[in-house]
């Protein structure tokens, strides 16, 4: 709690209920709400070998895979 919470009195509550708010928009909607492999964001879209994948993270960890061989 800093002081210009002090002086705008906000509480520690308000302000976890601010965080929690804010991080249910910046998810994105995806297919399925498990983190992703890569990034550990919510909003996955695609399922592989039992893992849940960002369309974008499945293709960068695809090409870094191809890379190694």
């Amino acid at each position: 709690m800093g002081i210009l919470d002090a002086i705008a009195g906000k509480k520690d509550a308000e302000k976890e209920q601010d965080r929690v708010e804010n991080s249910s928009q910046n998810s994105p909607a995806g297919k399925y709400s498990e983190p992703c492999s890569l990034c550990n964001k919510l909003g996955t879209e695609k399922k592989w070998m039992g893992k849940y994948w960002h369309v974008k993270c499945f293709r960068s960890a695809r090409k870094m895979a191809k890379r190694m061989f």
